[in-house]
């Protein structure tokens, strides 16, 4: 009986520590690969000050959101200046020390990120996508994913188009507490256009 119960205990002290070294393993795996010592190279572009106050004001939406009107809608169009300029002076209020850049093409968008999280560690983000969003009707299709240096499968990639297609249908098609849904996404060569509706 007592053998019994130190072979038990045994097994039991044998998974715990190959768990702990498991655990111990993803994370210098996940420091060594995710992470790199050096970021993207990003420039922000720069616009004049009345430019800048306009794309602002369009931010939050405010006087679409407040009118009374229900089932009305609004055309925003931008282009891949004034997007990327936008998209950084967001990741400035929310994400200090980030940067991004979108590259617009013909119902696709590749782009790139990274974030200085110490002198000598950044999380960068590479990825390239067709998107076809109409009606709410969504399909992303990603073809290449890199994080740090670690390049995703493609045998993943068909999951994660998956996921994101899930997020913006459950988050910006069904309007779920913001009083705002984002109806069409038009991809163009330097061009981004979204069609607003108010429910």
């Amino acid at each position: 009986m007592k053998g019994l119960v130190k072979f038990i205990l045994a097994v039991l002290v044998f998974f715990l520590l190959a768990l702990v070294a498991g655990g111990i393993l993803s994370i210098i795996w996940v420091e060594r690969h995710l992470y790199v010592g050096q970021g993207i190279q990003i420039n922000v572009p720069e616009l004049d000050i009345p430019h800048q106050a306009k794309l602002i004001k369009l931010l939050p939406l405010n006087s679409f959101l407040k009118s009374d009107r229900t089932n009305s809608s609004i055309k925003v169009g931008l282009t891949e200046k004034e997007t990327n300029w936008l998209l950084n002076y967001y990741l400035s209020k929310k994400r200090p020390g980030s940067k991004a850049e979108l590259r617009l093409m013909q119902d696709r968008i590749s782009g790139k990120y990274t974030r200085e999280l110490n002198p000598r560690k950044h999380q960068n983000l590479v990825f390239d996508a067709d998107i076809n969003y109409q009606n709410c009707l969504i399909q992303i299709d990603l073809e290449r994913v890199q994080i740090g240096d670690y390049l995703v499968p493609t045998t993943v990639l068909g999951q994660l188009s998956s996921l994101i297609e899930y997020y913006l249908e459950t988050h910006y098609c069904s309007a779920n507490g913001q009083g705002i849904k984002i109806q069409d996404l038009k991809v163009k060569p330097d061009y981004l256009q979204l069609l607003l509706v108010k429910p």
